[in-house]
């Protein structure tokens, strides 16, 4: 298939990958970060690809793996590669750190693509490894953010952590049916862990966004909540309140960014 930009978002646990050709990144596939078998996972998610025209590349993930991947498009394509760096400002996003290069690249393109979808205020969770919460003002303005662990990584402090929940086994997912706070609470150990970690992922975003929210227009009617990342789907499930989910919103922050670039040059 030939495209024009191959773009690829590369965290702690999966490459996310999509291809350009139109206005509108088209996504593949994710792709498992497993250090011992990225090059042959690599080769058959892109094996009927055609060499694309340039590599765009955000990765949070650790070095090796930058590394593999790098490797691996140098052999089998030597196509121009670019790497996604966090900015003072970029797209009518100024952003907040004192430092600003110390601001994830991932929550930074988040935050430019949210910047794209809506010109309200918006507070962006991104639900992976990690739990963040960044904001946006109605001109653009990141208000800062917080991080806090993800929903399996919060079972994984509890499993390493607490002597007697080191047994519990982590579930392939974590969709377990939750039961709502008025009502009864889980009755088996792996239940009450799941349900405590997502409801402690609720209640930062909700806290997060609802104090947001009543700064910048007293009753949050005009501010916007956005969730993206692997978790976001089931988080929103259980939200009370309304958000948009956009699976992948690094993506397409990647993708403006990129574009902006080629029409700079």
């Amino acid at each position: 298939m030939a495209i024009g930009r191959l773009l690829l978002d590369i965290g702690n646990t999966r490459i996310k990958w999509a291809i350009t050709g139109g206005d509108v990144p088209v996504p593949g596939e994710p792709i498992p970060t497993h250090p011992h078998s990225l090059d042959a996972l690599l080769t058959s998610a892109w094996r009927t690809l055609d060499r694309p025209g340039q590599v765009w590349m955000a990765c949070v993930a650790g070095s090796g793996v930058a590394v593999a991947v790098e490797s691996w498009l140098r052999q089998q394509w030597d196509c121009p590669l670019y790497h996604a760096r966090t900015t003072p400002e970029a797209l009518g996003v100024v952003n907040a750190y004192t430092e600003p290069a110390r601001l994830g690249v991932d929550r930074w393109l988040s935050l430019i693509a949210a910047r794209r979808l809506c010109l309200q205020p918006v507070c962006v969770a991104g639900c992976g490894t990690a739990l963040t919460l960044d904001t946006l003002d109605g001109l653009g303005r990141h208000q800062g953010g917080i991080i806090s662990p993800g929903l399996r990584l919060m079972h994984q402090t509890l499993t390493r952590g607490a002597e007697q929940l080191r047994h519990i086994p982590q579930p392939a997912d974590m969709t377990v049916p939750l039961m709502p706070l008025e009502g009864c609470l889980a009755t088996n150990t792996q239940e009450a862990m799941m349900a405590g970690c997502v409801e402690a992922c609720l209640g930062l975003i909700e806290r997060v966004y609802t104090r947001f929210a009543r700064c910048h227009d007293g009753n949050g009617e005009g501010s916007r909540l956005i969730l993206t990342g692997g978790d976001a789907g089931l988080l929103a499930r259980h939200l009370t309140l309304p958000c948009q989910v956009e699976p992948d919103l690094v993506l397409k922050g990647l993708h403006w960014l990129a574009e902006s670039v080629a029409d700079s040059c």
